[in-house]
Formats: structure tokens, sequence, C-alpha cells
């Protein structure tokens, strides 16, 4: 029944069902899983003699009268006018171009009404100004609950379209479908449900919508959100299964080489970190599995990765295997070209460049070189992956600020013979956040920064002090320091 096409089910249009289609809902299964993106709390009744001006407020109350006008000047502007009353007092409510109420309400009848009241100085009175306003019923969908709000069409420019999906038309569609949600099939374990005391599923779809309280509210977002962390979560330890089953390559094996690492490292001007000690152990024993790795590095800018990744390129590369770095600039390439060739130089490694800005026979040459094997270790921009490119023995590859390319862009590099992958990021992830976002990956986390390093001191300049800022730079640079201003 979740698969039936809204067509059959709901009394609408042929327009709010385009609408609701450019929204990606055709099924039933669809508008339930569209879900409110905020809620007002209108659950709170109160008496009429406590309504307080300019304040969001729930009333109950009787028609005792309720008349429209016929529109009347150039704009033809109808009102609809009604006394709702309570055993405390009166108010009136007034409606703008809503002619359809005064067909609909009638004296006698109880409803709710949210909305602002307002002092009428021309009539001196306090009255309500289009108030949301519904009868009273068994269930009330609009008023006099936690109401929920939707994403709309047919708003501002669009008007003029017909079909317009408003929040209120999506509550009174939505509200006679709630009990196909009892179709949704429970995917989460029993024991997984009552150990994290989660609701079942169907019940979080019902009360996401319509809950009863802030407390049920509270337990079907819960519920929701821990359904999405679950999925994000598994379908990333199923690539990362995936990808160990697919790219398993025994040849690749890279066996440790702990005498070249300590060679690198007392080679090095400064003392390693120990978290920079444990992140080239944790990669080097990657390395020696029979699957390739697939590991991220984090760590703040200064944290020294870059060493790190060096170590990694050494050891693949002695081991007789070509190696690739990309960097998204050619900026930070030809930085990364410089200092690996100034640490690896003393071991051999020739660092060759590929970028983009490159003249066609010097990339054909560097390319011809990478096909052969020759050129050991490359490092460049998204020139790397083009499709001309072809490595003869690639064993690993390096993606420094990860994010900043696709993934797509990161798949081509997994087809050039299955390499060991090295992913470098700045960008701070907590650890659980990275495990959902990165689940495919193991995590290395760069804490500690190398000793000697200056500390970094960052201020927020608002607009009113630009002009003593430009003047503070202005003499730090008299006094010999540096200065960047970095836009967007």
């Amino acid at each position: 029944m979740l698969l039936t096409p809204l067509s059959k089910v709901l009394r609408t249009t042929k327009d709010h069902l385009a609408r609701l289609k450019e929204l990606g809902i055709e099924s039933v299964q669809d508008f339930l899983m569209y879900f409110p993106a905020r809620y007002t709390d209108q659950s709170e009744v109160s008496d009429i003699i406590n309504i307080t001006l300019d304040e969001q407020i729930t009333v109950r109350g009787e028609i005792k009268s309720i008349k429209s006008s016929a529109g009347w000047g150039s704009r033809k502007i109808s009102v609809t006018n009604a006394l709702i009353s309570d055993k405390t007092g009166s108010v009136e409510a007034v409606w703008f171009n809503q002619p359809y109420l005064g067909k609909i309400l009638s004296k006698g009848q109880e409803v709710m009404l949210f909305g602002k009241a307002k002092y009428d100085i021309k009539r001196s009175k306090i009255i309500f100004k289009s108030p949301a306003v519904e009868r009273v019923k068994e269930m009330q969908i609009h008023t006099a609950r936690i109401v929920p709000v939707y994403h709309e069409t047919g708003l501002g420019e669009e008007t003029k379209r017909p079909g317009k999906i408003s929040s209120k038309w999506i509550r009174e569609k939505l509200f006679p479908l709630l009990p196909f949600a009892k179709d949704f099939p429970e995917f989460l374990p029993e024991e997984i449900i009552a150990k994290l005391d989660l609701i079942e599923y169907s019940k979080a779809v019902c009360d996401v919508h319509f809950p009863e309280s802030e407390k049920a509210l509270d337990k079907a977002k819960r519920r929701l959100a821990f359904d999405e962390l679950f999925l994000l979560q598994l379908a990333a330890l199923h690539r990362k299964y995936i990808w160990r089953k697919t790219a398993a390559d025994a040849h690749k094996q890279i066996p440790a080489n702990w005498d070249l690492i300590k060679k690198f490292t007392a080679s090095l001007p400064w003392q390693l970190t120990n978290a920079q000690r444990k992140a080239i152990f944790e990669i080097i024993k990657d390395m020696e599995k029979p699957y390739p790795m697939s590991r991220l590095l984090e760590g703040d800018t200064g944290s020294g990765k870059t060493v790190v990744a060096q170590a990694a390129v050494l050891h693949t590369v002695s081991a007789g295997w070509q190696a690739c770095l990309l960097a998204p600039t050619e900026i930070l390439a030809k930085q990364h070209i410089n200092g690996f060739a100034k640490n690896l130089a003393s071991f051999g490694i020739k660092v060759h460049q590929l970028l983009g800005s490159m003249k066609e026979k010097e990339k054909k040459d560097v390319i011809a070189k990478i096909k052969t094997g020759e050129a050991q270790f490359v490092i460049g921009t998204h020139a790397v992956i083009q499709e001309r490119v072809s490595f003869k023995n690639l064993g690993l590859a390096i993606i420094d600020e990860q994010h900043r390319f696709g993934v797509r862009q990161r798949e081509i590099l997994k087809t050039f013979g299955s390499p060991h992958m090295l992913s470098l990021t700045a960008t701070p992830i907590p650890r659980t956040l990275a495990l959902v976002l990165y689940g495919d990956q193991e995590l290395s986390i760069l804490d500690e920064m190398p000793p000697g390093r200056q500390k970094i001191i960052t201020h927020v300049v608002p607009e009113r002090k630009r002009t003593a800022a430009y003047k503070w730079i202005k003499k730090e640079i008299e006094k010999g320091s540096q200065a960047f201003i970095i836009l967007p």
C-alpha cells in the first residue's frame, strides 16, 4: 500500500499532484516521508480574557455570529467577521479575502483560533486579524496542538501557477494517510530497539508529523535521527567491505621496512611528535594487509600531515611501487613539490610534477614516464586523473584536502590498479562524525603540534573596527611582519 500512487488516494487536482511531483512526492510512502521543517507549539489553550496583545496565542470558543461582505473598492477585498465567545469573554476575528470561511463556519460551532491579537484604534477593540481557524473535533490538525510546518511550493513569484502547496494543505491531505504508516517494515532488531529505548519506526513516522506532546516528538526525532546516522554508517562500512573484497591484491602488500623509516625520521631537522609516529606506524601496518589501505589523516594546519605522507611515499617507492599526490590547486601542489623534494632527495627519490599550466610537450613527457614507471613519484592537480594518464604500478595515492575532490574523481584513482589510498584533511571532524561520514576509511588524528610552532591567535573583527584593523595591520607591516587578507 505504501507504493500506491497519490492520485489513487488523494482527492485533489492535477495541478496539486504536479506540484507534489516537483517535490519528489508521488506515492503514499513519499508523502509520509516528507517530514516537517519545523513546528509551532499551539498546544496551550488560553481563555479569551487572558489574551495578550501581539503574542501568538490559541483560544477556544463558540461562534456567536459570522458574516462575509463582498469585495469593495478597486482591489475587491472581501471581509469575513466572526464573534467568538467563551465563559470568560468575547473577541472578534476578521479574515481578508477568505470568503469560503463564511460557508464552512456557522453560528453555534466551536472553533479554535490561533494568531496574534491586535488593538484596533478606529474601533477601540481587540481583534484577531486573519488567525488560523479550525472547528473543534476529536483530533485537531491545524490548531491547539504541536503543529507541523512543511516546506511549501507555489509561494512568492509562483503564486500565479495553480496548485499551491501550503502547510495547511499538506496537513489536511497527509493526516488521513497516517494509517498507512503501519506498513513500514521494522528493520532494526528488537534487542537494539529495547537496548537504546527507541520507538517503532512506524510510530516515529506518525509522531514526527502529528505528535501528541513534546516528549512524543523528541522520541520520534530520536528514532529517525538514529536511523539516518545508522544507515549512513552501514553504507560506509558496506563500501569498505566491497572495496576490500574487490580490490584485494596480494602483490601490493608492502612489507614493513622499519629501518628505512628510522633513517627517514633521523634525517629530519626536528623530532616527530608521538601523534606523527603513531600515524606512520598505522599507515605502514595497513600496507602489510592483504587489501589496499584506505585511511584518513586528520590534523590542523601545521600539525605535520605532510611529513607523515612523505614517510608513506618513501616506504612505497623504496618497495618498487609508484606513488602520486593530488592537490586541489597548483599553489599547494608546488609547495608539496618543494617540500617532498627537499626531504626525499637524499633517498634517491625524484619528484615529477603534472600541472594544468605546464606546456603540452612537458605534460606528454611526464605522462610517458608515468606509463613506463620511470616516474616513481608524481605530484599534481586534477591533471593526474586525466583519461590519458596510465600508471604502470601505482602503489599509493595521496589526496590532499580530500573534500575538495569529488567522489567520482577519487574513484578514478582507485581504478589505477587499486592502490593504497591516503586522504589528508585539516578540517576538524569529531571522531564519531568521521566514523559516519568516512566509515569506509580508517582514521588517524594528529592532535599534537610539533615543538616550536608559533601559537596562532585568531580574532573576529566587526565592521565598526575595520579602520582600526587596517591601522594595526599597517603598523605590523612596518615592523617587518606579514599580513594576509583572505577573500571568499
